[in-house]
């Protein structure tokens, strides 16, 4: 078919079955203009993409939520500007999703896509100037040997992102010169560092069984602060000699003796350790600020919700979410036949969770997940409207209180949206569960 100008939607059309202006992505590509769009109708594109500076590249919103717009190959970002790509499946093809190399300054964002590595790790990033973020994301690990990125360079930022591992590979993701930063974002995979990389994690969760979450070896430093992480029987951060990190204001499970190792040092407080471990490998480690409490009858419990349950609200229901299978309960106060955490004691409490809501419309005025506690201390941790669910109809929600209870006082998780029909769940699985509720006793 012939080229057609859309000169006022400034785009390019693609589809496989050529009822478009193109074919294949890459001659849509080719023929834009910065600041134009190519627009992909749903199939499945096995081709290798040259990436240009300003040309857009997205599913049709309808198609990005399925997803039913499928790349099967390697994109190269070589070009000097920013390109955005939304709502497309990405699939290796025995070689790396994204490639990003060279001394220019590439701006590269992943919005709402899918990364599904079933044969190669999804990221190669050797750009010493360049960003590549990758938002509203989830992935999957699906076989052995392989990882999220390997990068030599640059910056690489993991926002709001759900990264499985049905796959069960123990492979790094490593950065050896550059700088990764992983916030909100629920993860299945191990982060490692090596000469001058440097790692930053904040308010996420990490759960890597029986391999060390973390491995900070390079000499860049980083920081893991107000997360979850969980090893197994493997100790769950590791801190190399000669290396400073900061480990602040976090829940870390591991079974091992040693739940920190290393030679290195670690500047921390604020830090829970509710598994079986001991904490501080103290004969090598070197704390320069210790804040770790002991106690069978400490109250601190985490579990998590093992199956979606669908059409509990968005007709104004209060909706109890109920995360029914304990990962840990010290002093066992939570039900989780109820999801109910009663206070043993008078004092001042931390809880958090991470909530997906799935099937939200845009009828839905407003999403709220509330911490409900006894009396009329109530605490939202969210209240988003409706129309800002992702491509999937869904909104995760995560984040976590400090309050006082008295002794007998109650705690639960409850979801509502409004205004719409009852067709809001709540998301679960047996593994890699997107909705989590935990707490502690602080003081």
């Amino acid at each position: 078919m012939s080229y057609r100008n859309y000169s006022v939607a400034n785009s390019h059309q693609v589809s496989a079955d050529g009822n478009s202006d193109f074919t294949t992505i890459q001659a849509a590509i080719t023929a834009a203009s910065s600041g134009q769009t190519v627009f992909v109708s749903p199939g499945t594109y096995t081709e290798n993409l040259t990436l240009k500076a300003g040309v857009n590249i997205t599913a049709f919103e309808c198609d990005s939520r399925t997803p039913n717009v499928t790349i099967i190959g390697k994109m190269t970002a070589t070009f000097t500007g920013t390109v955005t790509i939304t709502g497309i499946r990405f699939q290796t093809n025995s070689d790396f999703i994204v490639t990003c190399s060279g001394a220019q300054v590439t701006n590269l964002n992943l919005h709402y896509c899918y990364i599904n590595c079933t044969n190669n790790t999804a990221i190669q990033m050797t750009a010493a100037s360049s960003t590549i973020t990758i938002k509203f994301t989830q992935g999957n690990l699906t076989t052995t040997g392989i990882a999220y990125h390997t990068m030599t360079g640059g910056v690489i930022n993991y926002y709001y992102c759900e990264l499985g591992n049905d796959g069960a590979s123990t492979t790094v993701s490593t950065n050896s010169a550059g700088q990764v930063y992983v916030r909100w974002c629920i993860v299945f995979s191990v982060f490692t560092t090596t000469s001058t990389g440097s790692l930053n994690v904040t308010h996420s969760l990490f759960d890597t069984s029986n391999t060390t979450t973390f491995t900070f070896a390079g000499t860049g430093g980083g920081s893991v602060v107000n997360s979850i992480a969980s090893s197994g029987s493997a100790s769950t951060i590791s801190v190399g000699t000669g290396v400073s990190i900061n480990i602040t204001n976090n829940s870390l499970s591991s079974s091992n003796t040693n739940v920190l190792t290393g030679a290195g040092t670690i500047v921390f407080a604020g830090n829970i350790f509710p598994g079986s471990g001991n904490g501080v490998n103290t004969t090598t480690l070197t704390p320069e600020y210790q804040t770790i409490y002991r106690s069978s009858i400490q109250p601190a419990f985490m579990a998590y919700k093992s199956a979606a349950t669908a059409n509990v609200t968005g007709d104004g229901t209060i909706y109890t979410v109920i995360c029914n299978t304990e990962l840990f309960d010290q002093a066992s106060n939570y039900n989780n036949g109820t999801g109910v955490f009663t206070a043993p004691y008078d004092g001042r409490y931390f809880f958090g969770a991470t909530v997906q809501v799935t099937g939200i419309t845009a009828a839905m005025t407003v999403v709220i997940v509330t911490f409900a506690i006894s009396g009329s201390k109530n605490m939202q941790i969210g209240g988003i409207n409706g129309s800002a669910r992702d491509v999937n109809n869904n909104i995760v929600f995560s984040s976590g209180v400090f309050v006082t209870l008295t002794a007998a006082e109650t705690v639960s998780l409850t979801v509502q949206a409004i205004n719409g029909t009852k067709v809001a769940g709540i998301n679960g699985a047996a593994t890699n569960s997107t909705t989590t509720f935990y707490g502690h006793l602080v003081c």
